[in-house]
């Protein structure tokens, strides 16, 4: 965030220039209308030249460091718990709610600027879907190893449940 310009932010398209940082990859993404209209007001409320798009009280360029000591203080009043008021957390959360809702690996790589899938798929050890599917296993697993319906006794050897 820290290194937005105003000229990333294309107002008319609805989309914003993400510069990346770490290997991640640049891109441009697509702006939910609600935050569309917070930028644009916070926009209008400026009256500077200055070329970043975030800038403090006053009115110097906000730093990497003011988002890190923002954070915790923000966290707290949404009831973040303390380990999940950070960046880091916040994008992997998301990665993993984006998960749960059905989308597409390959769609969660873009959306969280990570350069390689095997980063995206770091959420997936977190998703209910992909629990879900493990309590499937863990079921025919079970059912393999147990032929009675009260699953007590071990396979006889004839069983067909396998």
């Amino acid at each position: 965030m820290a290194l937005l310009q105003r000229d990333d932010l294309h107002a008319k398209q609805g989309r914003i220039d993400i510069p990346r940082v770490k290997g991640s990859i640049a891109k441009t993404s697509p702006l939910q209308p609600d935050d569309l209209r917070c930028l644009r007001a916070y926009l209008q409320t400026r009256h500077d030249d200055s070329p970043s798009l975030f800038i403090s009280t006053r009115g110097i360029p906000l730093k990497r460091r003011s988002y890190w000591d923002l954070m915790p203080k923000h966290g707290q009043g949404a009831a973040l718990p303390k380990s999940q008021r950070r960046f880091h957390a916040q994008r992997h959360a998301i990665a993993v709610h984006l998960l749960d809702a059905g989308a597409d690996v390959a769609f969660v790589q873009n959306r969280s600027g990570h350069a390689h899938s095997q980063n995206t798929m770091v959420s997936m050890r977190y998703t209910t879907v992909r629990n879900r599917r493990l309590s499937i296993m863990d079921d025919w697993w079970l059912a393999t190893q147990y032929c009675c319906p009260r699953r007590s006794t071990r396979l006889c050897g004839g069983c067909t449940m396998r």
